[in-house]
C-alpha cells in the first residue's frame, strides 16, 4: 500500500485527474507543451496507483505572442469568441490552425475534412507558434 502526503491541492488534483481519466477510459491526452514537464509526474503517479493502461500523451506547441510569452490580455483580445463576434468564419480559424500545424503551405480558409485528410503528426512543428499581427488581420477579414 502506498501513502501520499498531500502538500496541497495540486497533489489531490493530480490524483483525482488520474483516477477520473482511468475510470473514463481516456487513452490519449492532448495538451500544450507548457504541461510537458508534468507528464513524468503523472505517469509515475499512475504507476503508483496501478492505473492501467497508460494513456498516450501528445504535447502540442503553445501559441505565444510576439514577446514569446503565453497569449494573455497584454496581447489584446485573442480569444476565438472575440474573432467569431467580429465575423471570422470557422474556415478562417481552421485555415490558420492548418497553417500553424504544417498542413497548409499558406494561410487561407480551409474545411475540417481537408485538414483531416492531410493530418500527419510528424508535420506538427515542435517549436512554439507566434501569433502575429498578420494572423490577427487574417482572422479579421470578413
Amino acid at each position: 500500500m502506498h501513502r501520499f502526503r498531500a502538500v496541497g491541492w495540486i497533489v489531490l488534483g493530480a490524483i483525482g485527474g488520474a483516477v477520473d481519466d482511468c475510470d473514463a477510459g481516456v487513452n490519449k491526452i492532448v495538451r500544450g507543451d507548457d504541461l510537458l514537464e508534468s507528464a513524468g509526474r503523472q505517469i509515475h503517479l499512475r504507476n503508483l496507483l496501478d492505473l492501467n493502461p497508460e494513456p498516450e500523451y501528445w504535447h502540442f506547441p503553445l501559441v505565444v505572442g510576439s514577446d514569446a510569452k503565453r497569449l494573455a490580455k497584454r496581447h489584446g483580445d485573442t480569444r476565438l469568441a472575440h474573432y467569431m463576434q467580429q465575423g471570422s468564419t470557422r474556415q478562417q480559424v481552421l485555415g490558420l490552425l492548418g497553417f500553424w500545424s504544417g498542413l497548409l503551405k499558406n494561410v487561407r480558409p480551409a474545411e475540417m475534412e481537408e485538414l483531416l485528410e492531410k493530418f500527419e503528426i510528424e508535420k506538427v512543428p515542435r517549436h512554439r507558434i507566434v501569433f502575429t499581427p498578420q494572423d490577427d488581420t487574417f482572422l479579421k477579414k470578413v
